[in-house]
């Protein structure tokens, strides 16, 4: 008796096609994941073999947020804070109102790169980077005062955030696309095979989206408001790019939906916005606004999570530096260690390795921590701040809500302004008591603390078509190149010859440079 197959049964002859499965061995599939060859019904394998299959993609949480601004004091250390707080391991900025471009550490050990208008304090898009991820990153371009592109080593392939910050409806529709057409170029410089997400405010409102089934590959069906032509230029572009709008497609409450409170709460709308290749769109497993992150913008915090693994990097090894330790503790810790050493030893190279490790082991013990940050929020600061979060996160309903949210975003400012104002009084306190004890190191340390301004770093360089390099492999092999070709070309054999020998050296000279000696200075022949 001949007994029914079932559909997902394989055949037992070798010939039959049904017996494989498809795909070739070995192959990963555009989502990352390896074809199934094994499965268990539950919990572990069935060979009792460890699943590697989930930790192959770690979650990692990208956001964006349109703060409004970060030249008030206190702001950049509030965004952070929120940062550290909702447990987000990447964010981008809008409206920055910073000049210039490049990148710096913040006071909390953040990488900031940024990218603004060379004058003006208007627009300006930055990428801030936690330190365990920044030594992941690979490079990055400020491309304009709207675009700025950051690159990290991930796997299976590398990872381009862009963030943006798109023209508002004040705008012409030459500047929109211009902006456009920018940011097309940017993604046309990027290679294929990498992942791209683009974040950021890009003022466009993509409406509701239920009844759009044709536009599926491009958009979800969980967008909120009425579309308006921005709107529309944003869903071409990401028909033409192949993106889709990620925060569109997952059922949330609106209110974990909407971007943006117009003045007066007239009205909420969805215009930022988390974009990511249709081929990745599998890996973003959730899109959602936090109402409860507070910075005193109109911007709600747009978060996503992406799961991608970060490739790893070897540790550098560290080396002690010798003026980072306490030396009358290292010197009383080598002269009881080194005592102990055994007597009887007589290879010199085996001497060296006990000599070579009591050292490692002793400086490493008085190695000298270097002091946090002074936080110049006082603590009364920083209670109103949290009276300001937690009246968000209960929701701003009524007018009086509306009121008490305005007063108190007026008096974090206030307060924010005073400490700051009171920590710069306290550096000069210090700076003129170094001064009377004659404390020349900590009184430079502390004047440069007080008059130092942030001195952005930058790491592009043109190749030798012209061509920006932002990659720092690139950008190393490129000074290689230069500074080779500077002992290989033929000005290196060239020989150099005087035609006539320089006049001896007048009396006149002499006493002229003996006159403009500076008084109470000694000098010595040579």
């Amino acid at each position: 008796m001949k007994g029914k197959r079932t559909g997902n049964s394989m055949s037992g002859d070798p010939a039959d096609a049904r017996r494989h499965l498809p795909g070739r061995g070995g192959v990963k599939y555009a989502t990352g994941h390896a074809p199934v060859t094994r499965q268990a019904p539950h919990g572990n394998s069935a060979t009792d073999e460890t699943n590697t299959f989930k930790s192959f993609r770690i979650p990692h949480r990208i956001g964006t947020w349109n703060v409004r601004g970060l030249n008030q004091p206190g702001k950049l250390r509030i965004v952070e804070s929120e940062m550290e707080r909702k447990n987000v391991h990447l964010l981008g900025i809008s409206e920055t109102h910073w000049n210039g471009q490049g990148h710096f550490t913040s006071d909390l050990g953040n990488a900031v790169y940024f990218s603004g208008p060379e004058n003006g304090s208007s627009r300006g898009v930055a990428i801030i980077v936690p330190r365990s991820l920044n030594k992941c990153v690979i490079g990055y371009e400020p491309v304009s005062d709207r675009i700025i592109t950051l690159k990290i080593n991930t796997i299976p392939c590398k990872l381009n955030i862009v963030q943006v910050y798109a023209p508002t409806s004040q705008s012409t529709e030459e500047e929109v696309e211009d902006f456009y057409d920018t940011l097309t170029a940017t993604l046309k410089r990027q290679p294929k095979r990498e992942i791209s997400i683009l974040i950021g405010d890009f003022n466009a409102k993509v409406g509701d989206t239920t009844d759009n089934d044709h536009l599926s590959r491009v958009m979800g069906k969980h967008g909120i408001g009425e579309r308006n032509i921005r709107g529309e230029r944003l869903i071409q572009f990401c028909c033409e790019e192949n993106l889709t709008i990620t925060n569109t497609c997952f059922k949330h409450h609106v209110r974990r939906l909407y971007t943006w409170i117009s003045p007066g709460d007239r009205c909420r709308n969805q215009i930022d916005y988390i974009l990511v290749g249709t081929r990745w769109r599998s890996s973003v497993t959730n899109a959602v606004t936090i109402p409860g992150a507070d910075c005193g913008s109109d911007h709600q915090l747009l978060v996503a999570t992406f799961r991608v693994r970060l490739k790893r990097i070897q540790k550098p090894k560290v080396v002690p530096n010798i003026h980072r330790l306490n030396i009358n503790g290292f010197k009383k810790g080598f002269e009881q260690k080194i005592e102990d050493l055994p007597k009887n030893i007589a290879d010199s190279d085996t001497k060296w390795e006990y000599l070579k490790r009591i050292i490692e082991e002793t400086a490493r013990d008085n190695r000298l921590v270097k002091p946090p940050m002074k936080e110049f929020i006082t603590p009364e600061t920083a209670l109103v701040i949290q009276k300001r979060r937690e009246l968000k996160e209960n929701g701003i309903r009524s007018t009086e809500d509306m009121q008490r949210y305005a007063e108190l975003n007026r008096l974090v400012q206030l307060r924010c302004r005073k400490d700051y104002e009171k920590y710069i009084n306290e550096i000069c306190l210090e700076i003129e008591q170094h001064a009377m004890n004659n404390e020349t190191r900590y009184l430079f340390q502390k004047i440069k603390e007080l008059t130092g301004t942030r001195k952005p770093k930058a790491c592009a360089i043109e190749d030798k078509d012209g061509r920006l390099l932002t990659n720092m492999d690139q950008v190393l092999e490129r000074w290689r190149n230069y500074c080779a070709g500077l002992y290989t070309g033929e000005s290196s054999n060239a020989n150099i010859s005087w035609s006539e020998e320089e006049p001896d050296i007048l009396p006149s000279e002499i006493e002229h440079a003996i006159k403009a000696l500076k008084c109470k200075k000694s000098y010595f022949k040579i």
